[in-house]
This record gives structure tokens, sequence and C-alpha cells, in this order.
């Protein structure tokens, strides 16, 4: 699959499935099934266990480690294609999900503090909003609203793009992960009901999957299958649109945040656009200039035969 991405034209994605693993590894599996590590030694000594994972629009991983025994130390890391890390932002508490806008603004969910931070390109974080109870994953609609799942609270928060947060769904034990599908429906996983919910635009949820045991973290592939942790964090089970569940990796490290290497996956179209704008620009553009050229030189050529 072939995606234009914030100005760069033909980049192309793996769609593998990435793993934040609780040992401190980025854990990666292929479409085929085929697992490996990406990362190694994320929670060195210094740190403590990962959080939420996301890519952002160049194929880079970024990755929130909370580090409960050194209070301050909290980081998101990036992690290049190539597997490097390095430090991107300090001044988290507790990150948990991680999310990007379609500027390309980072979010990370401080479980610490109760608050959601943005995070500039340059690695200043700022705080976006306050009063969301423990949030835990987070999403984008296509209208730029963020979505945040409260574990403990039982509850979605709804937050707009002025960072205003209000409550858009009750009702769940313990909401973890978080996605839309490409036409703009939400799922939550909610591991104390075993349950993969489908949530209205309203606010209404009903059940899609149930009898999952313990499903947690939620990512969709390019083809709208959506995936789920599940089994405390050891297996990862395959959904397709209509509800068949299939065992897609087993025994893997425990886990609570996955994430596809393809940024886009699941979003709606309208999103999808905003990411692909830049590069159709650029090419327009491009285009331009080619003709005019063209004209400049046969015009010259016309009047050289004139003299």
């Amino acid at each position: 699959m072939v995606l234009a991405l914030s100005g760069t034209v033909g980049a192309a994605w793996a769609d593998d499935l990435y793993l934040a693993q609780d040992d401190g590894d980025i854990g990666q599996i292929s479409n085929s099934g085929k697992a490996s590590i990406f990362a190694k030694g994320l929670n060195n000594p210094s740190r403590g266990w990962l959080g939420g994972v996301a890519f952002d629009a160049n194929g880079e991983l970024f990755v929130g480690i909370d580090s409960p025994m050194l209070p301050g130390d909290d980081t998101i890391v990036k992690v290049t294609k190539a597997g490097v890390i390095s430090t991107f932002a300090k001044g988290v508490r507790h990150p948990t999900g991680l999310a990007f806008d379609a500027k390309g603004d980072l979010y990370v969910a401080n479980y610490g503090d109760d608050t959601i931070v943005r995070v500039a390109k340059t690695g200043v974080p700022s705080v976006f909003a306050t009063g969301v109870t423990e949030p835990w994953a987070m999403a984008f609609d296509e209208q730029g609203n963020l979505f945040v799942s409260s574990f403990r609270g039982g509850m979605i928060y709804k937050i707009n793009r002025t960072g205003v947060a209000a409550i858009f769904a009750t009702g769940f034990r313990s909401p973890g992960g978080l996605a839309f599908d490409a036409h703009g429906v939400l799922f939550v996983s909610d591991g104390t009901a075993n349950t993969i919910s489908k949530v209205t635009p309203a606010g209404a949820a009903s059940p899609f999957v149930t009898g999952l045991d313990n499903p947690e973290g939620l990512a969709f592939d390019a083809q709208g299958d959506i995936y789920a942790i599940y089994e405390k964090g050891n297996s990862i089970a395959k959904i397709t649109k209509q509800g068949a569940v299939s065992k897609f990796a087993a025994g893997v490290p425990p886990t609570n945040y996955i994430a596809f290497d393809q940024p886009l996956n699941g979003l709606p179209a309208k999103v999808k656009n905003q990411f692909a704008m830049p590069s159709t620009i650029v090419l327009a553009f491009v285009a331009i200039i080619v003709v005019l050229g063209c004209f400049w030189v046969e015009k010259r050529n016309t009047k050289g035969g004139e003299r």
C-alpha cells in the first residue's frame, strides 16, 4: 500500500503491528504473523513500564515511558524506522495513551495528574485539557475531537479542539482501548466486561464482540479489520468487520498498547485527505512549473526562428 503523507510522495508502509511490551521491548508482528523485536530496552533500570504507542506521518514511532521509581523521569521517546531511540519530550506524568492530530502534534494522556498534554513538534509539552479522570487511551475523530477512555472512571470523554472536555459515554466497567474505523464509528474495549463495543455519535454503546477475555489495546489494519490485545495481554485477536474473531498471535509478552505502522489506518477519508494534501499541493505546483517552463522554451525557440 502506498500513501502520500506530510509532503512525502510515495511513502511505503508495511502494515506491521507494533506492541509496547511490559518487558521494555517493542515487539513487531508482520501481517503474516511473524514476530520479532523492533527495539529493545526502553525500560532500562532508570525507567519503568511502557505506555502508549503511536506513529507519526513519517513512520516514526513514539512511546510513553512511566518511571514510578523516579518521579519526574517520565518520558516520551522517539524510535526511528531503523530502531534508533532518542528522548523526544519530558515533563509528562505517568503517560498512558498517545495520539497524533492531523497537524502532526502529539497528545499524551497524563494518568498521573488527570490531564491531556499536547507536545509540539519541538518536544515542548503544554496542558491541553484538565479534569479528565485517569485517562488511559485516546483517538481522534474526523472533526478533530479527541476521545479519551477513563479506565477506572468507566466513561469516555470527548474533548473539542479548544480543550474543553465533556463526558461522551458512560456505563463501561473498565474501558481501555479506543479506535475509530474508516466510517467514523468508535470502538471501545471493556476489559472487565470481556466486551468490545461500538459507540454511536450520540454516545450510545452496543456490544460488537463479547466473550473476549479481558480485551485492552485496539488498532485497525489497512483492510479495516480490528486487532485487540486480550487474555491478560498475552494474545492478539483479529476481528473482521462482521465480528468474526480469530487468534492472530499467542504467547506474546504482556502488552497494553498496540499500533500499526500505517498512521492513517481506520481514519475517515476526510482526515486522510488532510494528511495527503501537502503532497498533492507539491505535485500540482511542480506540474505548473513544468508547463510554464515548456511554454517559455517554445516561445524562445519561436522568437529565435523569426530572427
